[in-house]
């Protein structure tokens, strides 16, 4: 049986991330799925407390649903990345691992445009505001990465005030 996709529940953005095991938290996440109806849908896990040191986080995927402001933001960030020029995949720029490495998949599906995403370091995290500096990403992809980073960070934080 194929599941329905219910009018207005279409997803338009997926943003997830894949970290190794230095990182926290580490495994697949997934840090924003936005449907047309403003429902999103995150990964929810304990902060990293002194107390967490060493444990394996666990995830719950968690629902709720952004307000106007927080929609429009996006999808004005969403009309205006131009997707045929976006390439699929943004490599590392640090030349040596520090032991980690964070890949984060973008897929968009909005407006009858689609593209897949993948931006890829080896760190604990992508350093949005040096590859703004260096040009690297197109500048409304670093914007939308950094307002779902926001916006999931203040998700979490609704559910347990000590989230970071």
């Amino acid at each position: 049986m194929q599941n329905k996709v219910l009018p207005g529940n279409s997803v338009i953005l997926e943003v997830t991330t894949d970290a190794s095991a230095t990182s926290y938290p580490s495994g697949h996440i997934l840090d924003m799925r936005l449907h047309e109806n403003m429902t999103v849908e995150f990964d929810f896990y304990p902060p990293n407390t002194p107390e967490r040191v060493g444990k394996k986080p666990t995830f719950e995927t968690k629902k709720d649903k952004l307000n106007q402001h927080d929609y429009n933001q996006i999808t004005s960030l969403l009309d205006s990345l131009d997707l045929s020029n976006a390439n699929d995949y943004y490599g590392p720029i640090r030349a040596t691992s520090v032991d980690s490495f964070v890949k984060r998949n973008v897929l968009i599906s909005y407006k009858g445009r689609k593209k897949s995403i993948i931006l890829e370091e080896r760190d604990s995290h992508l350093h949005l505001n040096e590859k703004s500096d260096l040009d690297l990403y197109p500048p409304p992809l670093i914007k939308l990465l950094e307002m779902i980073d926001d916006m999931n960070r203040d998700l979490r934080k609704h559910i347990d005030s000590q989230s970071r």
